[in-house]
C-alpha cells in the first residue's frame, strides 16, 4: 500500500525521493506512477497522464521473516498496537512458526503469540475434519497471519472484518474478545480445491464446518427457525447472487446461520457426495446457478427450499 502525497520542489531544484512501501501478500503486483503538477493553471493530478509509470511482479516468499518491518501510516493510528508506533518506530517483524502444514505470523508479545501452541492444535484438528469431509488434502502450506485487532488488520490486509481467506493465506483477529473459530477460513482454502460457489454454499460451509454447527454459539438450524418465525429469512434466490456475506445489514445474524442450516440440511437429506457435486457445479457470478442447482442435485431449488423450510417450522422454539 502507497500514498498519493505530493512534493513540493523549488525550480532546477533535484531530490531522490523514497517511500516505504508495504505489500500485501495477497497482491500479486506492485505498481508505481509519477505525475508532475505545475503550481498554477494546470489540471489537478488525477487528471494528469504519468511520465513514469512501472509495474512488478511480486513473489510472496514463504516464510517471510520481515513481512510487516515497516512503519504504520497516519489514518491507521488510534488503536492500542499502534499508538507506540505513532512517532515512526519500525513495527517488528512477525514470530513465525513453521509447521508441516501451516506457517503461522503472530507479532512479538501478542495474544497469538503466546497462545501459539493452543493455535496450531487447534488448526491441525480442524485441518483433519474439513480433509477428511471433502475427501481431499491440503496442496500447499497455509500462511496464517494473527492481527491484534482491527486497525492492524485493515490496514496489512486491506480488509475488513474478522477473518479472510485468499490463496493459501488467511488473516484473522486474535485477541482476548475476538477469535475467529478454527475451521471457518480454513474451509474455505480447502474447499477452494472441490469448487468457487456463491456465499450461499462458500460461507455456509464454513460455519457448518464449525464444531456443533454453530454460529454465535447457537445452533443453526434453531437460529434458522427463529428467523422462519420472525419472517426474517432471505429468499434462496437473492443469496445465491451473493459472492461475499459480510458486507450487508442481515448478513451477521441472518445470512450466515441461514446459508449453514441449509448447507445442513442438504447434506443429511442428499448426502455429503450429492452436496459436493452440488459445490463444485455452482461458480459465483453465474446467472444460471438456479439451473445448474437442479442439474447437481436433480430437484428444483424452489423445492428444496421449501422442503428446508417445513423442516425448520417443526423445530421448537
Amino acid at each position: 500500500m502507497g500514498m498519493d502525497e505530493p512534493i513540493s520542489l523549488e525550480a532546477h531544484e533535484e531530490r531522490i525521493v523514497e517511500y516505504p512501501y508495504f505489500i500485501p501478500p495477497q497482491l500479486g503486483e506492485l505498481s508505481y506512477a509519477v505525475k508532475c503538477v505545475l503550481p498554477t493553471g494546470s489540471a489537478p493530478p488525477w487528471e494528469q497522464d504519468p511520465f513514469l509509470e512501472r509495474t512488478y511482479t511480486v513473489a510472496y516468499e514463504t516464510p517471510n521473516h520481515r513481512c510487516n518491518e515497516l512503519t504504520p501510516l497516519p489514518q491507521f493510528m488510534g488503536s492500542d498496537w499502534a499508538e507506540k508506533y505513532r512517532h515512526g518506530a519500525r513495527i517488528p517483524p512477525f514470530e513465525v512458526v513453521s509447521t508441516e502444514h501451516f506457517v503461522f505470523y503472530a507479532l512479538p508479545d501478542s495474544p497469538a503469540e503466546k497462545d501459539i501452541e493452543t493455535i496450531q492444535s487447534q488448526r491441525e484438528q480442524a485441518l483433519k475434519e474439513i480433509c477428511a469431509f471433502l475427501g481431499v488434502s491440503l496442496d500447499e502450506p497455509v500462511n496464517f497471519f494473527f492481527l491484534p485487532d482491527a486497525p492492524s488488520k485493515r490496514w496489512c490486509m486491506s480488509h475488513q472484518g474478522n477473518g479472510m481467506a485468499f490463496d493459501a493465506t488467511i488473516a484473522e483477529i486474535y485477541n482476548d474478545d475476538t477469535r475467529v473459530d478454527p475451521a471457518h477460513e480454513l474451509t474455505h482454502i480447502v474447499a477452494s480445491q472441490i469448487g468457487n460457489p456463491p456465499a450461499l454454499l462458500g460461507e455456509g460451509l464454513g460455519v457448518y464446518m464449525k464444531a456443533g454447527h454453530k454460529h454465535n454459539d447457537e445452533d443453526v438450524d434453531v437460529t434458522a427457525a427463529r428467523l422462519l418465525r420472525e419472517g426474517k429469512l432471505i429468499l434462496l434466490t437473492e443469496l445465491l447472487k451473493r459472492d461475499e456475506i459480510g458486507s450487508q445489514p442481515d448478513d451477521g445474524k441472518v445470512a450466515y446461520p441461514q446459508s449453514a442450516s441449509f448447507v445442513r440440511f442438504i447434506i443429511d437429506k442428499y448426502g455429503r457426495e450429492q452436496f459436493l457435486n452440488l459445490y463444485g457445479k455452482l461458480k459465483i457470478g453465474a446467472e444460471d446457478n438456479v439451473a445448474r442447482f437442479k442439474d447437481a442435485l436433480g430437484v428444483e431449488l424452489e423445492t428444496v427450499e421449501q422442503e428446508w423450510r417445513k423442516t425448520l417450522s417443526m423445530i421448537e422454539h
